[in-house]
Order: structure tokens, then C-alpha cells, then sequence
């Protein structure tokens, strides 16, 4: 996610002041996911645990005309940056043909739609070959902190087990109710970065704002974090 006009570069989380980095996290392996149903997946001791959505809101996909319906959530849900009225067009216009089956959303069940993410991929990122790829999770404010992200997320992975072995993200670190659920299921701060000394900065302060074992693990383990 990008924008020529940020709305804020800073974000404070529990009294500490985060950086509003743009980052990437990394999935190494989509294996686990691949041959069980989502149902088991998402079970309390499933590795995609509180991936199942509360009572009154149900799943669909996308149907032609629900361009305009993803950029109202984009208008309402985003924080960080100005939404332009071409990004849909920009992320999907070229390969609309492949929505029907990767593009995911929630819809409450008096018909109102209210969150939406994309099992989007790269066949070649970094040049390292094909990837998943979590795209453009978004969930209405008027149902946030209602249990929605997670069943989001968890429906996309799952759908890119099947044809995916590996997924990455692309994220800022003032996002910290997102990031808990990236790392809750199985991400982890792209190391490649954590070089570069403004996104190791901005981690940093995520991590005490945001205590969780992978993202210490990650960190502590980082040769320029030693």
C-alpha cells in the first residue's frame, strides 16, 4: 500500500510513539494449510485459531459491480493515507477474470457488505519465484473489534495453500491490530529488511508497544539488531 499524500507517519500504541513503516512479513511455508479444511484449521487449537466468523456475518466472493463496493471500504476503513478512485483499477483491473475465485468478503446478514482481503500472488517476487500474497484486508469501523480480520485473513491463506507454498504481505508497523494477526498465523518480519536501519528502528518500537514471541524471536535474532 502507497500513497503520494500520507495522513500520518506516526502512531501512538500503549504510550509508545511507532513509526508508521512500510514493511513486509513472510509466511516461509503454506504446507500446514493445504490439506485440511478450513473448519479444522480454524478450531481453537487449529493453527489458524479465532479464524471463524461470529454470528450474523457470512462469506462471500467477489461478484461483478463489486468494484465500487471495495472502494467504499477502502474509503471508510483506511487511516494512513489518501485512497485514490482509481486504486481498484490499478490492483485489478488487468486481471479481473481471477477475482471471482481470490477475492474475499464479509457480509452482514441484513445484506450490508462490510470487510473484504484478496488471496492475490507474484509468480516472481524478488525474483525469487512464485508467492501468495495477503492483499488489501479491510474491515468497515462500524464492525471492527467484532472478530471479522481474523476470519478474513484465515480464509486467504487457506485459499492460497492450494495453489501457493509460501505467502508474504506488505504492511506498515503503525498497523498493530493487523500485525497481531499476521504474526498469530505464522508470519514474521521480513528479515531481508530488518538491515535496512529505519525499519529495524520502527520494529523495535512495535515490539514494546507489541510484545509477542515471534516478533522478539525475529528481532533478537537479526545480525544488525546484535
Amino acid at each position: 500500500m502507497s500513497s503520494d499524500q500520507p495522513l500520518r507517519t506516526h502512531i501512538t500504541i500503549n504510550g509508545v510513539n511507532v513509526a508508521d513503516q512500510y514493511v513486509h512479513m513472510i509466511r516461509p511455508s503454506l504446507r500446514a494449510l493445504a490439506t485440511h479444511p478450513l473448519s479444522d484449521l480454524t478450531a481453537a487449537n487449529g493453527p489458524l485459531a479465532s479464524g471463524r466468523l461470529p454470528e450474523g456475518y457470512h462469506f462471500r466472493t467477489y461478484q461483478p459491480g463489486d468494484d465500487a463496493i471495495w472502494m467504499e471500504l477502502m474509503y471508510a476503513a483506511e487511516p494512513f493515507f489518501v485512497v485514490k478512485p482509481e486504486l481498484f483499477e490499478e490492483q485489478f483491473g488487468s486481471q479481473r477474470k481471477d477475482l471471482a475465485g481470490r477475492m474475499f468478503y464479509v457480509d452482514s446478514d441484513q445484506g450490508e457488505t462490510v470487510g473484504t482481503a484478496t488471496a492475490w500472488w507474484q509468480p516472481d517476487w524478488r525474483e525469487s519465484g512464485d508467492w501468495g500474497m495477503v492483499h488489501w484486508v479491510a474491515v468497515h469501523p462500524n464492525h471492527q473489534r467484532r472478530g471479522l480480520a481474523k476470519p478474513l485473513v484465515a480464509r486467504v491463506l487457506h485459499r492460497m495453500a492450494q495453489e501457493h507454498q509460501r505467502a508474504f504481505l506488505g504492511t506498515s508497523t503503525g498497523r498493530v491490530f493487523a500485525i497481531k494477526i499476521y504474526l498469530d498465523y505464522g508470519f514474521a518480519p521480513d528479515p531481508s529488511e530488518l538491515q535496512k536501519p529505519e525499519i529495524l528502528a520502527a520494529w523495535q518500537q512495535l515490539e514494546q508497544a507489541l510484545p509477542h514471541p515471534v516478533l522478539a524471536q525475529t528481532l533478537h535474532s537479526a545480525p544488525s539488531a546484535a
